[in-house]
């Protein structure tokens, strides 16, 4: 199975079996999104849509119930979709792509109920989608209300940041898994620096959407919104590595893959109930025994609130590219709870599977990044810019001749 498909299936397991058909077309209807495509794609698409539309609301003050329909399409080699409401995705789709699609169109969507006109193409269709992207996948659905997690943004690259007016002017496709997951996260903290230290956070928001969708460059749109948080020796990048800088020292410290590493193999040991031959007692056991013997170990007896919580701030804590794994581990925990003990071994064995693989291209990165700060010659801002841009410019053929030690590197991750 191809890794779209794996997380695919994994994001929706247990869901069908809690809605029925009727309750889950009245929520489509309610949301105004047609999905063409399986059971599994069209609850994935109606979460994403779900999550993203609360982010909208929240962020631009608007709840206003949509007026036009957004229609999605999953299917192999189908041709691109000619109108902006109109989405052509294919049945393996990564995740990302899936849901930076599904937010852009949103916004498209937005723009349309409340202007009439599709927005001008600018980059705010581009920075908010995946800012709000990241956002929602970094999000497990039984984690609670989301808080602003500065560690989990400032530090993908070392705390070291890019020249974002370069990133805004060039988005990353959502289907360059790796240098997509890293802008989407600077997105997300641009995001936060506008949110930060304000109470009318979602008037500037929204006057910043307003002048981006009409043409103007977000870089403009947010300096003249922001103006009074600039002082007169600012510059764009100045502004946003001090504000980014002053999040980071607020920010929980971000564990390596080494000690995340040796985390997750702590928190696979838990305290059980056992209830074996009419004793009961308390053991110390490993997820893979609970797994085979939840007869014997009443998982609804353990503190499975409390593993998730640990988990949950291991994942918030977790390099860059060690979360999606641990997901994993959350999901299997939530079918614990839920007594479902499939889903369980499922969801697990799939973590397992996929955190060796990501722990090993994160000391890889991490290896790179340390050669990085020992041998650049040039500015840590330029440096960072420089493993997105050679991926988003006129041709692969380009994108080698510039940095062709960089492309190499980052291929060799995929």
């Amino acid at each position: 199975m191809r890794h779209g498909r794996k997380i695919l299936a994994l994001a929706v397991a247990g869901i069908m079996a809690a809605l029925g058909a009727s309750g889950d077309t009245d929520r489509l209807t309610e949301l105004k999104l047609a999905v063409v495509g399986s059971p599994d794609e069209t609850a994935l698409a109606r979460d994403v849509v779900e999550e993203a539309n609360g982010w909208l609301d929240r962020l631009l003050r608007s709840s206003a119930s949509p007026g036009r329909t957004i229609t999605v399409r999953f299917g192999d080699h189908l041709p691109a979709a000619a109108e902006p409401l109109t989405l052509h995705l294919a049945h393996d789709a990564p995740l990302p792509v899936v849901a930076h699609s599904l937010t852009q169109a949103l916004l498209v969507r937005r723009t349309l109920d409340l202007q009439g006109v599709a927005p001008a193409p600018t980059g705010s269709l581009d920075w908010l989608a995946a800012a709000i992207t990241s956002r929602v996948l970094s999000k497990p659905a039984a984690a609670g209300p989301w808080r602003s997690d500065t560690a989990r943004l400032v530090t993908p690259l070392r705390s070291r940041y890019p020249l974002i007016a370069k990133l805004l002017r060039n988005p990353v496709p959502a289907d360059l898994r790796l240098p997509y997951t890293l802008y989407s996260r600077y997105c997300d903290l641009l995001l936060s620096v506008i949110e930060a230290r304000d109470s009318d956070t979602e008037i500037r928001l929204q006057h910043i959407f307003e002048l981006e969708t009409a043409g103007r460059d977000p870089e403009a749109a947010i300096r003249l919104v922001m103006a009074d948080r600039f002082t007169p020796e600012d510059d764009f990048q100045t502004w946003f590595v001090r504000e980014a800088s002053r999040l980071a020292r607020r920010a929980r410290r971000t564990l390596t893959a080494d000690e995340t590493a040796r985390r997750l193999l702590e928190l696979q040991v838990i305290s059980a109930v056992s209830a074996e031959k009419g004793a009961v007692g308390l053991r110390q056991i490993t997820l893979d025994q609970l797994a085979d013997n939840l007869a014997v170990y009443e998982a609804r007896h353990t503190d499975v609130s409390g593993l998730y919580r640990n988990l949950f701030n291991l994942m918030r804590d977790a390099p860059p590219l060690l979360q999606p794994p641990l997901q994993f581990y959350l999901q299997a925990v939530e079918a614990l709870a839920a007594d479902h003990p499939r889903t369980f071994r499922r969801c697990l064995e799939r973590g397992r599977e996929a955190f060796p693989a990501a722990l090993e291209k994160q000391k890889k990165l991490d290896a790179y990044l340390d050669g990085l700060e020992r041998n650049t010659s040039r500015s840590s801002e330029d440096e960072i810019t420089a493993v997105f841009l050679p991926l988003i410019q006129e041709s692969r053929q380009r994108h080698r001749a510039l940095v062709p030690e960089l492309q190499a590197f980052l291929d060799s991750l995929e």
